[in-house]
């Protein structure tokens, strides 16, 4: 952001958006779409250098004044995607229209120029053939939530471990609550690591 600062750019142009989603379903996911270029390990370790990051990132943008948006995606379990979309444009300080609070389909496809959406180019070592394509062929915003069971295939109680160890379920957290101020809607605790070590210890 201060590289951003330093060439010009105005601090009211810039907005920091987090996303995020509950600490196992989002290092379960990294491990299915990316196990294949990359130790299941390697990516748990990658995952709590990337939480320590964004909770630096945000006190970097806070420090400068920059104006930053954390959205947590369970908000969207107990709240209709319309007035989370609405919460959040008016937090950015943008317009919008009423159609992209229901059906995508009418839009012009993500990833033209026609859409103003656009996909970073990835490093060809965590490149996947469809790691876009539930969002491009989405025809709204919708919460998923990641199966246990898929969170237990996946991830070892060693690897969770680490993950706690690191501080992880704090920093989720701390950004839920950020979610929470910013979008003035209920997001509620998190109960998925009770939930994990209750399912393996079964």
């Amino acid at each position: 952001m201060e590289v951003l600062l330093e060439s010009g750019v105005s601090v009211d142009r810039i907005s920091v958006i987090i996303s995020i989603r509950e600490t196992l379903a989002t290092v379960c996911s990294w491990v299915e779409q990316f196990s294949f270029n990359a130790h299941p390990d390697s990516l748990v370790d990658n995952a709590v250098l990337a939480y320590h990051t964004v909770d630096q990132i945000l006190k970097e943008a806070d420090a400068l004044g920059i104006r930053n948006v954390t959205f947590d995606n369970r908000v969207l379990e107990l709240n209709k995607s319309r007035i989370v979309l609405e919460r959040f444009f008016d937090q950015l300080g943008l317009s919008h229209q009423q159609q992209v609070f229901s059906d995508w389909t009418q839009l012009p496809r993500m990833g033209t120029p026609e859409s103003n959406i656009f996909f970073a180019d990835e490093p060809e070592l965590y490149m996947s053939h469809d790691f876009h394509e539930k969002v491009i062929q989405s025809s709204g915003l919708n919460y998923f939530p990641k199966q246990m069971s898929k969170i237990v295939a996946n991830l070892s109680r060693e690897q969770v471990q680490k993950l706690i160890d690191g501080g992880v379920f704090k920093v989720y957290d701390r950004l839920r609550l950020r979610s929470v101020r910013d979008l003035e809607l209920e997001i509620p605790e998190s109960t998925e690591l009770e939930r994990y070590l209750e399912e393996i210890s079964k």
